[in-house]
């Protein structure tokens, strides 16, 4: 147990139970030194070499050339050694990675963007001061012989451009070329190979980071208290921390666990019938101001151009991702992941069915994967534009289709979620405590196509390990659906959808397969309603077809054997319609038979004669009425029935 772990819980030991969140002694942002990052001159730092520090301020000097890491070259960002315009660096730990998996992240200041970046390597021969969504940015800064004097190198966690692939050191070849200015990711020793340097540190701005990173943690603390408090946990001890100003962001973090772990030791009162609220768990899971700190893997675009920032919606634009968050000590049993999410896709997409790309998951250790498709932004069907200037800053806009509108932005997503639209609902069993939550889109979009993901507000609840919670998920994981009243369909492709969805689930196993089951009986529906009507609108062209036949001479009736064709009309399809016995391959097979009749008709050279009767035929079932004159709404029972004033038999 380490020193600050020790600290927090003997502040949990020590402090009365009566604080709460309302006690809060209020935090002010510490203020950045008078000089900017990209204003950096000679005397704001020290020109001496100094030892590295994880997490302080430096000027990187490359010992070979007497210049500094700097920008430059190809687009203005390459990475670059200077002897004017150094930026500002800071090497810091990804959020869930130790020292132990040599993977730092290496900050920088860059002018030319006026931001603070990340370098990373984007090929064999050149890297840049200005990540955006490369996949290839994790760093090793490794001590040599020499005092005071480090070699950088990637990182073996980059899934490209690694010492095992790419081996060598970041430097300054002039081998070929005294005037160059360009560093190279993967140089060997060599003449010509100036691969050493050295920090010149800039102690101004490591004191402020420290103090910015202490606050940022406590900003996380305070939130974390308010939900703690919120659930009906007791605060104190966390509360003093957070109003120790001078306690450091890793006696901080240290309450924030603590927290957590006693999160943990309530939630296990958890029922079907009332679940316990776990979402305290979860760091950041709303993404305020605009941040994704908590969030593990793949950072998602939190302060795009327009109106994105203010928006405090996280998305990914025409990439792959995976997002996440690793919670563990939780009791097993079954739990319900929820979060607000869109991905777009077409509405022919939505209409069929066609899942979306992006999931939401949960990867339970040393079991299996959870995992339900993004809602398609079309999913929402709303009828009412809610476009326009935002109660947060920002204008929010929409695509419309049909009648329908969806967001065409992350304000309007964000807009769209706070009226309900978008609900993701995942339950999942846990079993050994350990569990990865997040999202995740596995491959790339390809050239061309409009790949956008949106994400916001999860939720967490425990469900118990009683039988009554896996009839939760059940009930809550199988979408409503509600048969159109005018859908014409085969009884028993209604009667199957019904009847799955009474099954009953006392275990994981039996769950899975009940949801399984409505989706297929569901899809299975569907896909008969939409048969039907292509029956019987091919039904209704082919009677219009033989009404304009039979105003022809009777002999091109007899011709054409149009007669035929009545025949099947006025009989077996009249007694599909009555009947509706038909399976969906049925359907289809009766489709396919209509169009060779309807093909009859394609040779036809016709003089108008008006002596024949026209023809009629049924295109959606007649009203069906029981003996005593009532007339019936659903599905007959066995017996004798009316239907166009004939008695008809339903065996």
């Amino acid at each position: 147990m380490s020193i600050t772990r020790i600290f927090a819980l003997s502040v949990i030991a020590l402090i009365g139970q009566h604080a709460v969140a309302a006690d809060l002694t209020e935090r002010t942002m510490p203020a950045t030194p008078d000089f900017g990052p990209g204003q950096l001159t000679a005397s704001d730092f020290e020109t001496v070499a100094a030892d590295f520090e994880l997490g302080a301020c430096y000027v990187l000097y490359h010992v070979g050339s007497q210049a500094y890491f700097g920008e430059g070259n190809a687009w203005g960002t390459q990475a670059s050694v200077t002897k004017d315009t150094p930026l500002l660096v800071r090497f810091t730990l990804p959020e869930g990675k130790t020292l132990d998996d040599a993977a730092l992240l290496f900050n920088d200041y860059s002018n030319a963007k006026n931001a603070w970046k990340f370098v990373f390597f984007d090929n064999v021969t050149q890297m840049y001061v200005d990540l955006g969504s490369q996949a290839n940015y994790f760093w090793q800064v490794l001590p040599t012989d020499g005092d005071k004097t480090y070699r950088l190198q990637a990182s073996l966690l980059n899934p490209q451009y690694n010492p095992t692939s790419c081996p060598g050191f970041v430097g300054l070849d002039v081998s070929s070329n005294q005037e160059n200015t360009a560093l190279s990711p993967f140089l060997d020793e060599g003449d010509g190979h100036y691969i050493d340097w050295q920090f010149f540190a800039v102690p101004e701005w490591t004191t402020y980071f420290k103090q910015k990173d202490a606050y940022d943690v406590a900003m996380k603390l305070k939130a974390q208290i308010e939900l703690c408090e919120a659930a009906g946990l007791d605060v104190s001890a966390a509360v003093a921390v957070y109003n120790n100003l001078n306690a450091t962001a890793e006696e901080l973090n240290a309450a924030i666990e603590a927290l957590k772990e006693a999160l943990v030791s309530t939630i296990t009162c958890g029922t079907a019938e009332n679940p316990a609220d776990a979402t305290a768990l979860i760091t950041n899971p709303n993404f305020d101001d605009a941040s994704y700190d908590g969030w593990l893997g793949t950072a998602p675009n939190m302060v795009g151009s327009g109106s994105h920032g203010p928006a405090n919606v996280a998305e990914f634009w025409n990439r792959a991702f995976d997002t996440y968050q690793e919670l563990s000590g939780l009791p097993d049993g079954v739990y319900a992941l929820r979060a607000k999410t869109a991905f777009r896709g077409s509405m022919e997409d939505m209409e069929n069915g066609r899942e979306s790309a992006a999931k939401l998951y949960a990867q339970v250790y040393n079991t299996e994967e959870f995992l339900i498709p993004f809602n398609n932004i079309w999913s929402c069907l709303n009828t009412e534009s809610l476009g326009g200037d935002t109660y947060f800053g920002t204008t929010a806009y929409e695509n419309s289709q049909g009648g329908y509108y969806s967001p065409n932005d992350p304000s309007a997503f964000r807009l769209y979620e706070e009226k309900g639209f978008y609900d993701t609902v995942l339950f999942f069993e846990m079993n050994g405590g350990k569990v990865r939550i997040g999202v995740k889109n596995p491959s790339m979009c390809p050239d061309g196509c409009d790949n956008w993901a949106l994400f916001d507000t999860f939720t967490f609840k425990y469900y118990g390990k009683e039988t009554a919670a896996y009839q939760k998920w059940v009930e809550q994981s199988i979408p409503s659906y509600t048969i159109p009243e005018d859908a014409i369909y085969t009884w028993t492709y209604a009667d199957a959808y019904q009847e799955s969805l009474t099954s009953k689930a006392t275990n994981k196993a039996e769950a899975l397969a009940i949801i399984e089951e409505v989706k297929a009986r569901k899809a299975d529906l569907q896909k008969n309603i939409v048969w039907w009507h292509y029956y019987i609108d091919i039904c209704s062209s082919l009677a219009d077809r033989v009404n304009r036949c039979k105003t022809y001479h009777e002999s091109f009736w007899e011709e054409i054997d149009v007669r035929r064709v009545a025949e099947y009309l006025e009989d077996t399809y009249q007694n599909n319609l009555y009947e509706r016995k038909l399976t969906t391959e049925q359907l289809i097979e009766e489709v396919n038979k209509v169009s060779q009749l309807e093909g009859l008709f394609e040779v036809a050279n016709m003089d108008y004669l008006t002596s024949i009767k026209e023809f009629d035929i049924q295109t959606e079932p007649s009203p069906i009425f029981d003996l005593q004159g009532r007339r019936l709404s659903g599905k007959p029972e066995k017996g004798m029935y009316i239907q166009d004033g004939k008695k008809k038999v339903v065996k």
